[in-house]
């Protein structure tokens, strides 16, 4: 994995996890969805692409979750996650 590329990433992920944690607080993510935003890697040739996601444990789907998401989270986050199976 390029470093920068994980240097450029890291302070999305504690921002958006930051925000995210107010958003619980001030109870606009409902409490059945237990979520976080993570770090995945997808493979170009032989290097680790880093990108942000979300990891959750709800029966809603990645779309639902990115949809509530997108409503409360800053654009410049949002513009940033990728959804699993749309890394690209």
């Amino acid at each position: 994995m390029n470093i920068n590329d994980h240097l450029r990433i890291k302070p999305m992920l504690e921002r958006a996890n930051y925000l995210l944690a107010t958003l619980y607080e001030n109870n606009k993510i409902p409490d059945d969805i237990c979520l976080c935003f993570v770090i995945n890697t997808y493979i170009v040739g032989i290097t680790n692409v880093p990108y942000l996601t979300f990891s959750h444990n709800s029966q809603k789907s990645f779309e639902e979750i990115f949809t509530i998401l997108n409503k409360y989270m800053p654009p410049e986050i949002m513009k940033n996650v990728k959804l699993p199976q749309n890394k690209i």
